[in-house]
């Protein structure tokens, strides 16, 4: 890269409290990573977590980011170009180091999980798509292993293409980040999508092809679903909120099939954050008691494939993952899909909220998503 040697990024100083500090150093890629000039950063609930809980003094801070190639590892001649347009996540604050964490200036990120973005997407845009993208994915094709919107093998799953028989799946939370791309994928792959949202919500739920959308607020909500889905029944269950009150919510909504043919034999139900056996209900009275209830959830950190402790003093936390070369596998051949979707329009990213400010201003956001004042959109930040 030219002459420019230092930047400025956000840090995390402490539980709850980040600053932007300048002069930092610019770190090169290694062999196989590209450093991106950050046009765009994105912010997630997971930001608010990481801050007030997970970060270590010293730490980088955020995931989701769009930009530019700017710098290629020794060994990426061909397979990334100078220029590129590019979106993604990365893992930050899960270390004391700085280097790592979108909300910077520049980005170090591994090339073969990157999204290569049309030129018509705007950065703002794009940088929505990392972590919801990479979500939705592992829970719909890892955990409930649906049936791919491609009928080209990826590497990395653990069953064969299309060994689930599901015909439709409850997404409750469609119109988070994840769920909304949960919808669109979910759609891709041949599902009837039974979704859940606020009432403002359901329009823009159904504009990206959810068949139902029932308020989630609605006092006979779990009864309404189990109406909607009873023909063929609802054996699986992606939940993007997963709270106990949510868990409880999608357990009252399976549903055995009408049709004897489509008899579910198991249930799954897939959450995007670790919960503990006590704060799932028990087995849903409203189907047999022989058939298996799966419960699953996905970390979306092991795409990286490499090792990672999360620890919370707070509440004596500590577990490590160790690296999975099946994850990463699975998000390097997915992303590839994901930008031929990106190309033709079929996968839009949440709306965006463009706020001004920089690097200063994303606390302002992060206390906004702590405050549940962020619903339907994604806060962005321009560098």
């Amino acid at each position: 890269m030219a002459q420019i040697k230092t930047q400025s990024a956000l840090i995390i100083t402490g539980p709850g409290a980040a600053e932007v500090m300048h002069d930092l150093t610019i770190p090169s890629p290694d062999y196989r990573q590209v450093l991106v000039k950050t046009h765009a950063v994105g912010l997630n609930t997971p930001d608010v977590l990481a801050l007030d809980h997970l970060g270590r003094s010293g730490a980088g801070f955020g995931f989701d980011f769009a930009g530019e190639v700017v710098e290629l590892g020794e060994a990426l001649s061909e397979s990334c170009n100078i220029g590129d347009r590019v979106a993604g996540f990365v893992h930050g604050c899960h270390a004391a180091n700085y280097s790592a964490g979108a909300f910077r200036e520049f980005i170090l990120a591994d090339a073969d999980l990157l999204i290569r973005i049309p030129d018509r997407l705007k950065y703002v845009n794009a940088s929505a798509l990392g972590m919801g993208v990479s979500t939705a994915a592992q829970a719909l094709y890892q955990s409930l292993h649906l049936p791919l919107p491609t009928n080209t093998p990826i590497a990395g799953l653990k069953r064969p293409l299309g060994t689930s028989d599901a015909s439709q799946i409850l997404i409750y939370g469609a119109s988070t980040a994840t769920g909304a791309i949960a919808v669109q994928l979910a759609r891709l792959s041949g599902l009837r999508v039974i979704a859940t949202c606020s009432q403002d919500n359901i329009p823009w739920i159904k504009s990206l092809g959810a068949d139902e959308v029932v308020d989630y607020r609605d006092p006979q909500g779990t009864q309404k679903i189990r109406a909607l889905g009873r023909q063929d029944g609802i054996s699986n269950v992606l939940d993007c909120v997963a709270k106990p009150q949510t868990a409880q919510f999608c357990y009252q909504c399976f549903t055995e099939a009408e049709n004897l043919t489509r008899q579910p034999v198991q249930y799954i139900y897939a959450a995007l954050m670790p919960m503990e056996d006590s704060d799932l209900p028990g087995p849903p009275k409203q189907i047999s008691p022989s058939a298996r209830l799966i419960n699953r959830w996905n970390m979306v950190y092991t795409c990286f494939g490499r090792r990672f402790t999360i620890i919370n003093e707070q509440v004596k936390i500590k577990r490590t993952w160790e690296p999975s070369k099946t994850d990463r596998e699975f998000m390097a051949s997915f992303y590839k899909l994901i930008e031929k979707h990106l190309q033709s329009g079929k996968l839009q990213p949440i709306p965006v909220e463009v706020r001004e400010g920089g690097l200063a201003s994303i606390l302002d956001g992060v206390a906004a998503l702590r405050q549940g004042r962020v619903h339907g959109k994604k806060l962005v930040y321009t560098l």
